[in-house]
């Protein structure tokens, strides 16, 4: 956003409604001057002149020169003058004929012209009609429209009639469209001000309340395109606001953010996070590899596939050292040269082995990751990575939309730290909170009468935790866990405690049967590939009464549980904790799919790891915030 040197705003609905200003559009429009933007006013309202705009926004404290206001009216004058159309039939109200004599375009009342100017209108006559469709049968003849907006908010409790109404009329009475339409999306306001400034399209901003004109008119010429409304994060193409009063925070967002609009493409950005390992991954014949586990055979195997020598693997764990792992002896980290090349096999630790390797001088470290974007065919990436880099270009305005909306300032730094190690995979620069995990003290407001809903309960460790921070006082608990090994194992840990429904099914968007990958472990997760079958059920079939706090961590299952949830959270708003990382999307996604079932929650980032696993979204019911 460094780049943008002018902002343009919309009016009806942006700035002011009927006669009444929006809640702080002054201050807004004065802090952008203040940091030496300019400032147009774009309106595709043909029933007002610009003198008459210049005395209203005056009146609601803003102050603008008359050049700095562009309406549909004012423009089609200038349009006609520029084609050297000196007399029209103008179907409109007064301002739109002031503003065509004011450009000695003359108002005939006949049929001798060549042009029909259409603005908006309550008073149609047969006469008009008439006359009309005897300019459009003339086989030179244009009609011009100022606009097509079917409505406009008028401070009522509904929206006005708007010119597309008009034109519709027109149109269907004379079986001919409008050859030109000066107003919003179309280009010639926009052109109107370039022409006047000289500013290129890429450094304007365009904010205003219409996805179909305004931001139109942005994307179809490359502006930074800004929608206010409660579409928040619902177009992957445009930044959303719910206020106008946060459009002087996009010129101060953090680095990270203002980094996204840099790039085009996945392969751009690919390329930016792979140029420091250049030289490594250019030499890869000998490697080690760090973390004797699951993945580290899987990166073993995939270093073979790509003619790579593994020398042997390191580990932190003691009862491993002097072992073996596929073959290859497990080594202690001190037993390795410092000029070594270390792969680091780890998702969890992948931030602590990092910060691990530089204290102790091991610079030439790849993390897995790395491997994956080099080369995908062969080294193919852990599900939690998979299509990171390409939703980060696709949704970059959503990470803007959502860094916005974020409810306090440690869940912004903590989005943003997570976009970092995204864009570098320095995740032991991550930082995170190693206590309460789901039970935030300042977010999460717990008592003796939850009714607590532990989605993924694993073997029971999340609910005794919860049990541990109501000090045993609570309504109710109810764990869903599809995996029986592992709901037998929470029954049994459980066993002393009241109140406790245990549900051997997993949480979807509906009841019916799923293909399961059951580990045993933390990552059993609903999948087309897994070999056994699970019963799932929705939240809102399952439990009819009233739940005050919702967990979920259901390995990439989220979105379709909260929709199963839809019921509570329209009704009843329980607090939520949602484990927030097992797809690309799930950072903007999952608070999308909430705000899209109740807009009545303030939201908040908390991370727990220093790996890009164990990030948690909490949403807050905006009465107990």
């Amino acid at each position: 956003m460094d780049t943008i040197e002018a902002v343009l705003f919309d009016l009806d609905g942006t700035v002011y409604v009927g006669e009444q200003l929006i809640s702080g559009a002054d201050n807004v429009i004065n802090d952008v001057l203040n940091q030496q933007k300019q400032v147009a006013f774009l309106t595709n309202n043909s029933t007002k002149t610009r003198e008459d705009i210049q005395h209203k926004l005056k009146k609601l404290g803003i102050e603008t020169e008359l050049s700095s206001i562009y309406t549909s009216a004012s423009v089609t004058a200038n349009y006609l003058v520029q084609n050297h159309i000196k007399s029209v039939y103008c179907l409109g109200t007064d301002a739109l004929k002031l503003e065509l004599a004011a450009q000695g375009i003359a108002a005939v009342s006949d049929a001798s012209v060549d042009c029909v100017v259409i603005g908006m209108t309550y008073d149609i006559t047969e006469k008009d009609f008439a006359i009309i469709r005897e300019i459009s049968s003339k086989p030179d003849s244009i009609i011009v429209a100022c606009n097509l907006d079917l409505s406009y908010p008028d401070g009522s409790q509904s929206t006005a009639t708007g010119c597309g109404h008009v034109v519709q009329q027109i149109e269907d009475f004379i079986q001919r469209k409008v050859d030109l339409v000066v107003g919003k999306p179309s280009r010639y306001m926009l052109d109107e001000f370039i022409k006047q400034t000289s500013i290129n399209y890429e450094n304007i901003m365009v904010v205003g309340d219409s996805y179909t004109s305004d931001i139109e008119l942005a994307l179809q010429h490359g502006c930074i395109p800004v929608l206010i409304g409660e579409e928040v994060l619902q177009h992957d193409n445009c930044i959303t606001i719910n206020n106008i009063q946060l459009v002087p925070e996009l010129f101060t967002l953090p680095s990270v953010l203002q980094k996204l609009g840099e790039f085009q493409n996945e392969g751009q950005l690919i390329e930016d996070i792979l140029n420091p390992y250049h030289n490594l991954l250019q030499d890869l014949q000998q490697v080690y590899i760090f973390g004797a586990q699951k993945l580290g055979e899987k990166i073993f195997d995939q270093c073979c596939a790509a003619n790579i020598e593994v020398l042997g693997f390191i580990d932190n764990d003691v009862r491993k050292q002097g072992g073996t792992c596929k073959g290859k002896r497990i080594f202690a980290l001190e037993a390795c040269r410092k000029n070594e090349k270390i792969i680091i096999a780890s998702t969890t630790y992948l931030g602590e082995i990092q910060k691990q390797l530089l204290e102790q001088g091991y610079l030439n470290s790849i993390p897995f990751t790395v491997l994956s974007l080099f080369s995908p065919a062969v080294f193919v990436n852990e599900p939690v990575f998979v299509d990171m880099h390409k939703d980060i270009v696709i949704n970059k305005y959503k990470y803007i939309s959502l860094y916005l909306r974020l409810g306090d300032s440690l869940s912004k730094e903590t989005l943003c730290r997570l976009l970092t190690c995204r864009l570098n995979f320095k995740f032991h620069e991550l930082g995170y909170s190693s206590e309460n995990h789901y039970f935030e003290d300042d977010l999460v407001l717990l008592n003796d009468k939850e009714v607590f809903i532990d989605g993924g309960g694993y073997s029971g460790d999340t609910t005794k935790a919860f049990i541990k921070k109501v000090s045993g006082q609570y309504n109710e608990i109810h764990i869903f866990e599809p995996d029986e090994q592992l709901m037998n194992i929470a029954k049994l840990d459980l066993k002393g405690f009241p109140n406790i429904v245990f549900h051997q099914k997993g949480l979807f968007s509906h009841e019916t049967q799923l293909s399961f990958n059951q580990t045993g472990g933390l990552d059993g997760a609903i999948s087309s590939e897994g070999r056994h079958t699970i019963d799932v059920t929705a939240i809102d079939l399952a439990i009819p009464k009233k739940i005050s706090f919702i967990k979920l961590d259901i390995e990439g299952a989220e979105e379709q549980a909260l929709r199963g949830a839809a019921g509570q959270l329209s009704m009843y708003r329980p607090k939520l904790a949602i484990a927030c990382y097992h797809k690309a999307g799930d950072l903007w996604n999952l608070p999308r799919v909430v705000l899209e079932i109740s807009p009545n929650y303030n939201l908040y980032f908390r991370h727990y790891s220093q790996s890009a696993l164990e990030t948690v979204l909490y949403c807050i019911p905006k009465d107990t915030a």
